[in-house]
């Protein structure tokens, strides 16, 4: 089954002669459950791309299809809830609020959209990602490794349909990058998870 959609993307910054083309005219589609990796070199403009398809930015020409809902067809409001419970975005500088605790930090996407995590739900997710130990943790006491399983627990909390990851790995050693990687593999395999992941490598 089709969940992603995209049709003739295009992005551009600024006009004229100043003109730079981030995105340039990508059609391309996804199945429920697929883990796809989109490769390139640094500045080819995968960030951009993942950012229009998660609705962070807007394209300026194109459409993005998420479970056949155009997604640009909404306005502002209706696309942060959509992304809020269908779309969750895994950044490589982790983005964690550095005055809430692991398990703060994890719950805030089900809070903004005034839902409660169940405590058996919580103790789940720390406990796959190797966290029940730090979850009463703030970010500055936390490993690089640590800090990018928090936010991965944030995008997943909700059970989205979709998972974006902008290069999860970049910034990591080999042995915490292997343990994201095998993270993102199980959510894919046992919560039958659609993962769109940037890498350049």
């Amino acid at each position: 089954m089709e969940i992603l959609k995209v049709e003739h993307l295009v992005k551009q910054y600024g006009k004229g002669d100043n003109a730079v083309l981030a995105v340039n005219d990508i059609s391309f589609s996804v199945e429920q459950g697929e883990f796809v990796a989109i490769v390139g070199s640094s500045g080819s403009g995968k960030s951009t791309l993942l950012h229009l398809l998660g609705g962070v930015d807007r394209p300026t020409s194109g459409k993005v299809y998420i479970q056949g809902e155009d997604i640009y067809s909404l306005n502002s409001d209706k696309i942060a809830i959509f992304r809020r419970r269908q779309v969750g975005i895994i950044y490589q500088f982790y983005n964690l609020m550095p005055i809430l605790n692991v398990e703060e930090n994890m719950a805030i996407p089900m809070e903004l959209d005034g839902r409660k995590v169940e405590k058996a739900q919580m103790d789940d997710m720390l406990l796959r990602l190797g966290l029940t130990e730090r979850r009463t943790h703030l970010p500055n006491e936390l490993s690089g490794g640590q800090q990018q399983r928090t936010s991965i627990g944030r995008a997943l909390i909700t059970r989205p349909s979709i998972v974006l990851a902008d290069e999860p790995t970049g910034n990591l050693d080999t042995k915490a990058s292997n343990e994201i990687m095998h993270l993102l593999k199980t959510s894919n395999r046992e919560l039958n998870q659609t993962i769109i992941m940037i890498t350049h490598n």
